[in-house]
């Protein structure tokens, strides 16, 4: 089973200076692909992939895989693999903006990276007796290169006080950039349990 497929955005943006100092007119070319395959009636296996062009940021390369083993009718085991990003805001790329009672100005930082994360996770779904029904999942999660929020000294371009044309006085520059890696590692459970054919017992509980 093949999907395949084009996407194209256009985006024009204009605060009129009040945000931003210039009007913005960017474009987003996505192209992306997805293969299942069925090896037999008790292994699956599902390979996708995706390229992002912007003018906003660098391209991106996000992959994904994913194995389904049917042991039989009642279990099964799945483990996948993925990466996905999150590009930074026009805000965070392009604010120009000054405090009205301080003597500090709010700037964007067009150098800004998208955040990334790459995932793996492997899962159990089971039924017993035709009344239980259990699923178990763990992942492992690297993310990089986060957006911070606005603070002063952030931004290589303006680690110093700067002054604004039209003004006779110095501003400190609060900006973004990118900091900090994270991994995240967890462990859910679920059990139901069917009492009747109108009553059910869920529990579930989730390590993080």
């Amino acid at each position: 089973f093949v999907v395949c497929g084009v996407s194209q955005r256009y985006v024009s943006i204009d605060t009129d200076g009040t945000l931003m100092t210039a009007a913005r007119n960017d474009n987003m070319t996505g192209v992306f692909g997805q293969l299942e395959y069925t090896m037999g009636w008790s292994l699956k296996a599902l390979v996708a992939a995706r390229w992002d062009r912007s003018s906003l940021h660098e391209s991106q390369f996000s992959p994904k895989a994913a194995l389904v083993w049917t042991i039989n009718a009642q279990h099964s085991l799945r483990a996948t693999y993925n990466r996905a990003f999150q590009s930074p805001n026009y805000s965070e790329l392009y604010l120009n903006v000054k405090h009205p009672l301080r003597a500090v100005v709010y700037l964007g930082n067009n150098k800004l990276r998208p955040e990334t994360i790459t995932g793996y996770e492997v899962g159990y779904n089971g039924v017993f007796g035709q009344t239980v029904y259990i699923t178990a999942e763990a992942y492992f999660n690297v993310l990089e290169e986060f957006v911070t929020d606005l603070g002063p000294g952030v931004n290589p371009d303006y680690l110093g006080p700067i002054i604004l044309p039209g003004e006779g006085f110095s501003r400190q520059v609060w900006s973004y950039t990118n900091a900090g890696e994270v991994e995240e590692t967890g462990l859910d459970v679920g059990l139901n349990i069917y009492l009747s054919d109108q009553l059910k017992l869920g529990m579930n509980a989730s390590y993080f």
